[in-house]
């Protein structure tokens, strides 16, 4: 017995299902805050669907429905006339049936008409819409909602590799040393730089290389040219400053005037004594200053010279 029950209630079910017709549902029914019993007596819908009790079936909108346990159809009459307007899409065409629904004319105009006479549309966004990358052409193909790119063979391709798709002047907006000219016959004649830096090109100072060029710039020190000061040296202590292109042998630097040397002393006390043929500063480095003490008035003295 509880195995015919079940193919009953499936049979009934799938009976049902298949009369669903546009007056199975009235919207004005269906209420959701509506209150019903608990009883346990189950139905099937003209909707194919199985609902607890006849009161749950009737605040869904149900308007017919087949007892699952006897088989008897209980219909409510709500002269409901079959072939009407039951949504309208969202371009204003009229829908006489209830699921899923597109235009014939428009593949992007689709939806779904519900049973309480909503339609809810279907948003479409094309790719083409957004500026999205086609190596081609965009094209409206029959059926097709949105345009499909159609991609086209490149007319050129430069040294580096990289398709072009324009006839006309190119440039790799990744790197500024790559550019040229793409002819109509599909040649590319590519530009090429000889970069100073690269071919071993001489700099005093430093090579850098700005937002947007291809080769570096040579920036060149700014020193001073000190070395052609001449100062005069009284008799006695004097402070003097070594400002010469190159570091120099005190015994060399000095070498003009060392008659009249009494001492040389660098920042730590190392001292240079010409009369004891003594030098132990060694070098005069450039950019230090030094202590020095002579004999006499020394006019016009150049320690570079």
């Amino acid at each position: 017995m509880k195995t015919l029950l079940i193919s009953l209630i499936l049979t009934v079910g799938v009976s049902a299902s298949a009369q669903i017709d546009e007056c199975c549902i009235n919207p004005d029914w269906i209420n959701p805050n509506a209150m019903c019993t608990m009883e346990f007596n189950p139905v099937v819908g003209c909707n194919g669907v199985e609902y607890s009790n006849p009161c749950v079936a009737q605040v869904s909108g149900v308007t017919s429905w087949t007892n699952a346990a006897t088989g008897l159809t209980n219909t409510l009459d709500w002269n409901c006339e079959t072939g009407g307007v039951l949504c309208t899409s969202l371009s204003g065409i009229e829908i006489f049936e209830y699921g899923f629904w597109a235009n014939p004319n428009d593949p992007c105009d689709m939806g779904e008409c519900a049973p309480n006479g909503e339609f809810y549309g279907i948003a479409i966004d094309c790719a083409s819409w957004f500026g999205a990358p086609c190596n081609g052409e965009w094209v409206n193909v029959d059926g097709e909602c949105c345009p499909v790119c159609i991609e086209v063979e490149p007319l050129c391709t430069s040294y580096s590799g990289i398709d072009i798709f324009e006839s006309g002047e190119w440039t790799n907006p990744n790197d500024p040393c790559d550019f040229g000219f793409c002819g109509d016959d599909g040649f590319f004649s590519g530009v090429i730089i000889d970069c100073p830096e690269q071919m071993g090109m001489p700099c005093d100072g430093e090579w850098v290389l700005e937002d947007g060029a291809c080769c570096s710039t040579c920036v060149e020190n700014t020193y001073s040219d000190c070395g052609s000061i001449s100062i005069t040296l009284n008799n006695g202590w004097n402070m003097i400053g070594f400002a010469c292109s190159e570091n120099t042998n005190a015994m060399i630097a000095f070498a003009a005037i060392q008659d009249k040397i009494i001492i040389a002393k660098d920042g730590v006390g190392n001292a240079y004594l010409p009369d004891w043929d003594f030098n132990g500063i060694g070098e005069l480095e450039r950019g230090y200053g030094y202590l020095i003490k002579v004999s006499e008035e020394i006019i016009d003295y150049n320690i570079c010279d």
